[in-house]
């Protein structure tokens, strides 16, 4: 193994961290706004006070049109919460939209700053000092980098063979592409619910990291004779 290119692998990976962590602040953002915009208060859910400072739930009430939509003011037994109508389906699929191409925009652009750089030094030593290079070398980074991507997804497929939920977890360390996840296995958290087929169907999830990879390299690489292209396209 390369230990540049495991070098470079470990930065990457530490870029995924860092894009995990704003794409959840991303998701958490536009997750609000769109339940403040796409949703009103549809009813309420009185619970009751326990002595050990928990809550039990006692009846749930759903506003009637027409009704007045006043919740109750909490007793000192009770307490009301209010509940909000679910999006609707177009409102959902534009959620989704939207926030996988946040997401995805911010993932690609903190891949590129770095392999893209990678792969234009390579092109320029390439071209101006005639070194010799390696065109594989944007794939073989990411398929380093993508390791503990692959060690999550083997054990969320086991984790369906043998019926122990982790799939919530592995939701939250793939937020980066939870749109993608819903797509194929439903917005669900337990394991149990999502069929085997779309489990598997899951390794696209693991295949992301290498592709993007292999293409911002091959971006930098070619950077010259793209600006060039560019440039005297109508020259």
């Amino acid at each position: 193994m390369n230990k540049q290119n495991f070098k470079y692998a470990v930065s990457v990976y530490g870029l995924t961290i860092f894009a995990l962590v704003m794409c959840f602040i991303v998701y958490i953002s536009i997750s609000a706004i769109s339940t403040g915009l796409g949703t009103h208060v549809s009813g309420y859910t009185t619970y009751e006070v326990l002595d050990n400072s928990e809550y039990k739930e006692v009846s749930t009430h759903e506003f009637a049109d027409g009704e007045d939509q006043t919740i109750p003011e909490a007793t000192e037994n009770h307490k009301n919460v209010s509940n909000r109508s679910e999006l609707s389906k177009g409102a959902v699929i534009f959620e989704n939209v939207l926030l996988q191409v946040f997401m995805a925009a911010i993932f690609i652009i903190l891949i590129y700053n770095k392999i893209g750089a990678i792969g234009k030094r390579d092109g320029d030593d390439f071209r101006f000092n005639g070194k010799p290079y390696d065109k594989n070398r944007g794939l073989k980074i990411g398929l380093i980098a993508a390791v503990p991507s692959v060690i999550m997804y083997l054990a969320l497929v086991v984790s369906k063979l043998v019926s122990y939920n982790v799939f919530f977890i592995y939701k939250i360390v793939n937020i980066t592409f939870r749109p993608i996840i819903d797509l194929f296995c439903g917005n669900v958290t337990d394991i149990n619910e999502v069929s085997l087929p779309a489990i598997l169907s899951m390794i696209i999830i693991v295949a992301i990291l290498p592709a993007v990879c292999v293409a911002t390299y091959k971006i930098g690489f070619n950077d010259e004779a793209i600006t060039k292209k560019l440039v005297y396209k109508k020259k």
